[in-house]
């Protein structure tokens, strides 16, 4: 039996969901998974994985990477990958780029021959930083969800139009402002709309206090939730009839892609991984902005509070017909990503059979 190791923070960020997804095809491919985190571990993030991860001492970690014949890093924790070389030098290794490593450490290192883009996007700059380099192969996958794609018909009720906001703490410090005035304009301009904002207990209390007024002038039509973790989501997917996600950056795009499993189209920001396999009035809705890059494979956006609500007038006015269309379209693209996403593992890490 193969056992897969896995390097990645453990936090309730967008590339801890990455990593658990890819943990879980493991499992699924017959392949024993080991999550070794980077850094301090959170709780809250994914209830099966919370009871798994557990920060180890030096010696429990030396067994873990000896047992393992494959890893995947999303993490450049240079301390981990020495002990790696040492213990199983025999193991194969795959690097996952993203903005919140370093990756250039591991591209001038010879034992990691094998990196995995998660968008096309970050490929060609991975490429260019490689400048031509023929001892590494460069390759790229859009991650998916995890989750058996939903086929969804219409609004959940004819009267209104719901739209869930998840809005982590980095959501809030980088365009925190912008969304709540853009919900209140939208709220404003048209009465069928419903917001549902997922609340975090970093949120300043000026927004606490803006939010307070708009339930006491809006009344049942804005509501905020606080979610434990990530597992609660689906409910919220399954009970609203759009997503929007206000976050100007992304790596993987994996809430989107959860979402869209669902039956649940997107409303999101038009920069990468989103232009990727968010398709414009057809599998969601992408908010036109300017863009500028941020770092090493991170595209920023620079939304305007004009395109932002405008946006959402479309998808407000649409209605029944734009969602149904935007339903139809998801399922088949979702269930066929899945599959391609399997495939693309199975091969990689050389296993003969792929249900």
């Amino acid at each position: 039996m193969y056992t897969l190791g896995i390097c990645a923070p453990y936090r309730r960020t967008e590339l801890t969901l990455g990593a658990i997804r890819l943990a879980d095809l493991g499992r699924e491919l017959a392949m024993d998974v080991r999550f070794i985190p980077a850094g301090k571990k959170q709780n809250g993030v994914d209830y099966v994985w919370d009871r798994r991860v557990r920060c180890s001492s030096d010696f429990e970690k030396y067994a873990t990477l000896h047992s393992c014949t494959h890893f995947v890093w999303f993490s450049c924790d240079a301390e981990t990958y020495s002990k790696c070389k040492l213990v199983a030098p025999k193991a194969r290794h795959w690097f996952v780029p993203s903005s919140a490593n370093k990756p250039e450490s591991f591209l001038k290192n010879g034992g990691v021959k094998n990196l995995v883009c998660p968008s096309r996007s970050v490929k060609k700059q991975v490429e260019n930083a490689l400048q031509g380099s023929s001892e590494k192969v460069t390759t790229w996958c859009l991650w998916d969800s995890g989750w058996e794609a939903v086929l969804r018909d219409g609004l959940l009720d004819a009267n209104k139009v719901s739209i869930y906001v998840p809005m982590l703490p980095k959501t809030i410090d980088q365009g925190g402002n912008l969304v709540l005035q853009a919900i209140k304009d939208a709220l404003d301009l048209f009465p069928e709309v419903h917001f549902t904002l997922e609340s975090h207990k970093s949120w300043p209390k000026s927004y606490r206090r803006f939010l307070q007024k708009l339930k006491c002038s809006d009344g049942e039509r804005v509501s905020v939730r606080y979610l434990k973790s990530f597992y609660d989501q689906p409910v919220m997917f399954h009970s609203h009839d759009w997503t929007w996600l206000p976050d100007v950056q992304s790596d993987l795009g994996i809430v989107a892609q959860r979402s869209l499993a669902c039956g649940t189209p997107v409303i999101a920001y038009k920069v990468s991984p989103f232009v990727e396999f968010v398709s414009n009035e057809n599998t969601g809705m992408l908010i036109p902005c300017e863009s500028s890059e941020c770092g090493f494979s991170r595209e920023t956006a620079s939304p305007s509070l004009v395109s932002v609500v405008s946006s959402l007038a479309k998808v407000i006015t649409g209605g029944g017909d734009l969602l149904s269309a935007c339903q139809d379209k998801m399922w088949k693209r979702e269930s066929q990503h899945m599959q391609a996403f399997k495939a693309f593992w199975a091969a990689e890490w050389d296993l003969s059979s792929v249900k």
